[in-house]
Order: structure tokens, then sequence, then C-alpha cells
């Protein structure tokens, strides 16, 4: 598995080098905007612009948004990534005709390396709690046991009646046996392949001692009809809930193609504007009441020729709203701050929207991702000044700057424990 951050810069035959494909396929992925190409160190190199999961032949990469820290670089932080996506893929034709030109900027592909990463985790616990997959097998013999299969023995056996008893000298008991078969190569073939792909060495080591197979990954895709037929019929004849678990998911994985990609081809799931998600993030967690708000803003309108006409509309990102008091509140993907912070233009169609609308109260936000472990604070603020003075004017006026700790945040929305979250916090956290 290979961690990757978005905004990293290297040059070409880097990129080849860390993902272990083709320079056609990092071409591929240049086209598909995974990649911009940027002027650094008097070179052209190519800068990462994907956030999410890439499925290659031989790998599987990760790629987190350019505000975690390294340490957070773990399969459990990139499932709340993917759990954020998936919201706003689903949310997406729900969403106001506003939002349209930030849809068009966004794809999502299929989420086929999830799914086989997934597929993989069940293999290695099923592995780890009863080993590689034997077929089971209820036999019966006629050892001497304590517990004799009475419908058995008395089908199958000679009785001998003394006096009042009837004694069957060769009773028949049950046991089960389990032995490797060709169900048990196509295990072994899977979870190698994909450990070799997934794992860290001592592992992969472990499980390749210990799995080894006759079955090579070529063949067992190119053959797959004649395996899931085979796999079908183990199924018919399995009772076991584990096993069946266990075959059903072999079957889907071989069936649906969740796994192997096949040459030259990588598989996506994730975006390349995660800029939009952050807005989505945010709107969700901060419960926005846009819509119910906006109809009370001004609108800029034309006058030409004697005509009134508007062209556009005010859009700001996020508005909550309290009797006269008025939130405004604008998602900026930007980190890490202060070295990377919102231009002029962003700060002034902040004023603008504060402006424009009828409260009488309001407060103006700036709101920026971070890997905290603390969920909500203010960092500081901005404003306008001449030198080192504060215009008055816009004292009562400063664009407060939050940090919003992504993960935890994530985590509230899955939990649904920022339905409670009151936006009147906001006032209480800003610095005075």
């Amino acid at each position: 598995m290979i961690y990757l951050q978005e905004g990293s810069t290297f040059t070409k035959d880097r990129w080849v080098e860390i993902l272990q494909i083709t320079s056609d396929e990092i071409s591929s992925l240049m086209l598909s905007g995974i990649f911009k190409t940027v002027f650094v160190n008097n070179s052209f190199q190519l800068q990462l612009l994907f956030v999410g999961e890439m499925l290659f032949k031989n790998d599987y990469a990760i790629s987190f948004p350019k505000c975690v820290s390294k340490k957070n670089f773990t399969y459990t932080k990139i499932k709340l990534i993917r759990y954020i996506l998936k919201q706003y893929f689903n949310s997406k034709k729900k969403q106001d005709a506003v939002f349209k030109d930030e849809n068009e900027n966004i794809f999502f592909n299929d989420n086929f390396a999830s799914k086989e990463y997934e597929i993989y985790i069940a293999l290695r616990n099923y592995f780890q709690n009863k080993g590689n997959y034997k077929k089971k097998e209820i036999i019966t013999s006629s050892k001497k046991v304590k517990s004799i299969e009475w419908k058995k023995t008395i089908k199958n056996s000679i009785a001998y009646i003394d006096q009042d008893n009837v004694i069957y000298p060769s009773p028949q008991s049950k046991s089960i046996i389990d032995y490797e078969n060709d169900v048990t190569e196509i295990f072994k073939c899977i979870i190698t392949y994909l450990a070799d792909k997934y794992e860290l060495d001592s592992i992969k080591h472990y499980i390749n001692m210990n799995c080894e197979s006759r079955l090579s990954i070529d063949e067992l895709i190119k053959n797959k009809i004649r395996y899931c037929n085979r796999i079908k019929n183990e199924l018919s004849h399995t009772y076991n809930s584990e096993d069946i678990f266990i075959l059903n998911l072999i079957l889907d994985y071989l069936e649906l193609n969740y796994s192997y990609s096949g040459k030259n081809e990588i598989k996506l799931f994730g975006t390349t504007s995660f800029h939009v998600i952050w807005e989505f993030i945010c709107s969700t967690f901060f419960k926005n009441e846009y819509s119910q708000v906006i109809d009370n803003f001004a609108h800029p309108k034309w006058y030409i020729e004697n005509t009134y006409f508007e062209k556009n509309k005010f859009i700001p990102d996020i508005l909550l709203h309290s009797n006269e008091n008025l939130f405004i509140l604008d998602a900026k993907y930007y980190y890490p701050i202060p070295d990377k912070v919102c231009g002029a233009s962003d700060i002034a169609k902040q004023f603008i929207y504060a402006q424009v609308s009828p409260y009488k109260k309001i407060m103006n936000f700036f709101i920026f991702p971070f890997d905290d472990e603390k969920l909500i604070e203010c960092s500081g603020y901005v404003s306008v000044f001449k030198d080192k003075n504060e215009l008055p004017h816009f004292q009562a006026q400063r664009i407060h700057s939050i940090k919003l700790s992504l993960f935890l945040v994530i985590e509230k929305i899955i939990n649904k424990e920022h339905e409670s979250w009151d936006k009147h916090n906001l006032s209480q956290l800003v610095v005075q």
C-alpha cells in the first residue's frame, strides 16, 4: 500500500518509481486531471491534485488531503474520507442549482479500490482465525465414541438380540473432517495476491509462507467462469456460516471484477476538487440555512438603457440566522495558515455580503481545515489596516478565522452529533 498526499510534487520519472506504473499510465492520469504540471526548481514537475483511492494492477494508493499530518496516514482515516466522498456523491443531485458549477469540476469513478481492500481484510481475518479455507465433510465410522448416530447405526448395522436387549456391536458415530481442495487453491491464490498488494513485509511473508498456491492470479482470472462455477458447487454443499460468507466473498471478487484490473487500467475513487468536499463538510456540520436566508439579501442589478436586470446574484457559502443575528461562513480550503490565506478579493466579497444583508448583528467567518485534536477554535481575524492601525469602520466587521478539525468533524457528521451543535457557539469563539 502506498500513502500519498495531495499537493505532493515530483518529476514524472519519480512518480513512475513511487507508483510502480508506466510512464504512459502517468500520462493517462495527467489527462484525467490527477496531476498538473508545475515549474519547480528550474524543471517541470507533476503536482498531485487527487484525494481518494487509486487501484493499480500491482498496488493500491491512498492520497490524503493536504491538511492531514502523516501521523494520521491510516486506513481508518481514509474510511472517513471515503464516507464523506460518498455522502457528497449521494447528495449531488439534491443540491441547489447555485452549486452546479462546482459539481461539474468534481468526478467519481467506481469504488473498486476500497471494495477490494475490504475483501482482503475479510479474507485475512478468516485466515487468522481459521487458517486456509478447507472443505468440511461429515463422515460416519464404527469408532467407539460417546456420541452415537442411532439412525445410521440401526439402518446399517446388524443387531443381536439377547433376551430383552438389542445389541449393536458396531455402533456408528459422526465426525467432521476437513481437507484442502480446488477451492482452497483459489483462496490461497487470492489472499497471497492481495497480501502482496496491501500488506507490510512481515504479514505478507507469513501469508506467502502458509498460502502458497499452485494457481496463479493470471490463470484464475483467465478461467474465472470455470472457477466461479466450482465455488458455486462448493457453496451448495457448505453449511458453516463463516465458510458460506467467505465463499460468497470470493465469488463476488471474481464475478464482479472488484479485483484484477488488467494491464494499463487504473481504477479511482475520489476527487480532484477536495475544496468542494470541504464546502460540503462545513455546510453539513453547521446546518446551512442558505435557502431560508438568501432572499433577504440585496443583489446587484444593472441599469442599462432605462432597464433594470440581474445578471448574477451573491452566493455566500453558508448562512445561519437567529432572530436579527446573521452568521456568514466561507469554507476556505487553504492550508497551512498563516502561510496560505485568502486574498483581498475573497475578503472584500465577505465584507460586501455583510453590507447587503438586512440583519442588525452580523458575524463573518472563514473556516479552514486542520488536523487537530480539538474540534473547533478561533485562530484570529482579518480586517482592514492603515499601517498598524485598524480602520474604525472595519473593526466591527472583522472576518474571524476558524480552524475546524477535518477528521473530528467528519466523525461528528457520521454519528449525527453535529445536529446538536449550536450556531451561537460561533460567537463565543471569536478573538476580541
